[in-house]
């Protein structure tokens, strides 16, 4: 009777051994990897929807430096603004003008 009762607990954890391992390795793969690789990338775990989201910064959205001391003031806004729109206009193509239309002599009666 004692050697069967060993041999079936010896089963009954060898058993909860492989299960538990089966359990730790899911784990690992499911959970534990993809926030790793996510996080290597420089993105951001959204653990409630299990997804890896792209982070946005505000300078990306408003085209902004914020490391630029001259755009806290006004007056350093509206001159960065000008910059840019001079900026564009530089940039873009240049149509050649049309001839001027000959000028005619005023005919005096």
């Amino acid at each position: 009777m004692g050697n069967r009762t060993q041999f079936q607990v010896k089963i009954f954890f060898l058993v909860a051994f492989f299960f538990l391992s089966a359990g730790l390795w899911v784990y690992e793969l499911y959970y534990v990897k993809p926030v790793k690789e996510c996080e290597a990338v420089g993105h951001w775990w959204y653990k409630p929807g299990h997804t890896c989201l792209t982070p946005v910064r505000i300078t990306d959205l408003t085209g902004r430096h914020m490391d630029d001391p001259d755009l806290t003031t006004e007056q350093g806004r509206a001159q960065a603004a000008y910059d840019k729109a001079a900026a564009q206009q530089a940039a873009a193509p240049q149509t050649p003008a049309a001839p001027s239309a000959p000028v005619l002599p005023a005919i005096t009666k």
